[in-house]
């Protein structure tokens, strides 16, 4: 279970079967992307990494990506997510042109809601990559969950995101993504939204609908009780 190097001092902290989380760190502070599902001791492994003082965004307020927040210092996240939170606690409120200084190195909030109404992805300007949480991703689909993801904001946030034309790093995906992938998930989506995709029933977990489009994306839809 070995960090993995992206960038200089920018590393995937969490292996890819997971629900990644990533850390960038300055000659002042690092900053944790997400804190994971809980499965590993992420406290540790960001330990070996940096001794330097570490803060936490998180990209939405899915389970997956706060499980450790509260090990860690100070948390942020977008208040569209936070007040959607049971406790939210001593999370705070972070918005778009909030930039978080870490010493010589600058991270720079970036509001793409869709996923859930509160998504942001974060531009570190020194490596020019972004993290987007589950935003982006061409494997596996995205999940598209009732009362949580919204369509005209998230066809608005992916051509944000193509705008910016910044290498991406998602939550889920252990790839890097680019225009491709964002125009074909615009493409999908479009599908998606217009009733031309047919649903494939999916078990697990959080047994879903898969609507996945000849282009090879799409999205997972949770079934309701």
């Amino acid at each position: 279970m070995k960090p993995i190097e992206l960038a200089w001092h920018t590393w995937s902290v969490i292996p890819e079967s997971f629900a990644r989380a990533f850390l960038i760190e300055g000659t002042e502070r690092a900053l944790l992307v997400d804190t994971g599902a809980g499965d590993t001791d992420l406290k540790s492994l960001v330990a070996e990494l940096t001794d330097k003082p570490v803060d936490v965004v998180n990209t939405h307020n899915h389970g997956d990506h706060m499980a450790a927040n509260d090990v860690f210092g100070d948390v942020y996240m977008h208040p569209a997510d936070l007040a959607r939170l049971k406790e939210p606690g001593k999370i705070k409120p972070v918005k778009e042109g909030f930039v978080f200084d870490l010493g010589g190195r600058e991270v720079a909030v970036i509001e793409t809601p869709g996923h859930t109404p509160g998504s942001i992805s974060l531009y570190d300007q020194r490596s020019g990559l972004l993290f987007t949480g589950d935003m982006v991703s061409k494997d596996p689909p995205i999940y598209f969950i009732e009362g949580d993801a919204n369509a005209e904001d998230f066809a608005a946030s992916l051509k944000k995101l193509r705008s910016l034309d910044k290498p991406m790093f998602g939550a889920h995906d252990p790839t890097v993504n680019g225009r491709e992938t964002l125009d074909k998930l615009l493409e999908t989506l479009a599908l998606f939204v217009a009733g031309k995709i047919a649903p494939v029933p999916a078990e697990g977990p959080m047994p879903a609908d898969l609507y996945i489009s000849p282009n090879g994306t799409g999205f997972r839809c949770p079934k309701r009780p």
